[in-house]
């Protein structure tokens, strides 16, 4: 328990106001500064599709591990691909009850269909699973996994939100949406667990709102992430150029890796 509370606090405090204010440019004119640089990397929708698919290899993993005790690949998802290969560490199987352990399980299923989907999509550009430490999470029971995995989906909500501008392709775009908008029932559904369990939610960020069921905007917009945003969180470090760390000890695969 205290390396679970050591890692809320490390996520919640990582991210200076200083520093946040230079990550996000103040809301729209961030995703203005996200999109230059985007065109100034020349990124691909195979770049935003492998950096969502990085993603979702650790969420699948971590549900799969947390149900199952086995890992996706020895429940027959692929993750060879392009890049560095690594295994996941720290993290086994809980003894969930109730409907927490049948939401955890369908988890696990969306989780692992959308490893498959980015896969099939990207082919043989499709990155391979990095390696993932969930140990930094310390999650031990049903508290710690309701916590983790609120954050998880928050995250992934965020991160579609704020790659979708970079999108080109009209097929692409509505395919990634479809993902996000699983995510956001996802999000929804662990959040009204954490409330109803008498959870205190934490702040992950500048963007999380941790007094509301939902983490939206003055005018009801779901608040998003830019690339860079994301990659500060998993590898729990905000610090511009940082390629590794957290949950990610090798970073991430494919071209958008640095924060």
């Amino acid at each position: 328990m205290e390396q679970h509370a050591a890692f809320l606090d490390q996520v919640e405090k990582m991210v200076s106001r200083r520093t946040f204010a230079k990550l996000t440019g103040f809301g729209g004119a961030g995703m203005m500064l996200s999109a230059r640089r985007a065109d100034a990397q020349v990124l691909t929708d195979v770049d935003i599709l492998n950096f969502a698919l990085n993603l979702e290899y650790a969420e699948a993993e971590f549900y799969s591990v947390i149900t199952t005790g086995r890992t996706i690949d020895q429940l027959g998802v692929p993750i060879t691909g392009v890049g560095t290969p690594g295994p996941s560490v720290g993290a086994g199987r809980l003894p969930l009850t109730g409907a927490l352990r049948a939401i955890a399980e369908e988890l696990a299923n969306d989780e692992r269909q959308h490893v498959l989907y980015l896969r099939a999509a990207l082919g043989a550009q499709a990155v391979a699973k990095p390696a993932m430490n969930f140990a930094v999470a310390g999650v031990t029971n049903q508290t710690s996994f309701l916590t983790i995995a609120r954050i998880l989906e928050d995250v992934g909500v965020s991160a579609y939100g704020g790659a979708a501008p970079l999108i080109s392709d009209a097929a692409t775009l509505g395919a990634a949406a479809r993902i996000a908008l699983t995510e956001a029932y996802h999000a929804g559904n662990l959040r009204l667990q954490v409330a109803q369990s008498g959870i205190a939610a934490t702040a992950i960020d500048g963007i999380d709102v941790v007094n509301k069921y939902f983490t939206t905007d003055a005018q009801g917009l779901a608040k998003i992430r830019t690339p860079s945003q994301v990659l500060a969180l998993v590898y729990l470090n905000s610090t511009p150029g940082t390629t590794a760390g957290g949950l990610f000890p090798q970073g991430f695969n494919g071209t958008i890796r640095s924060v």
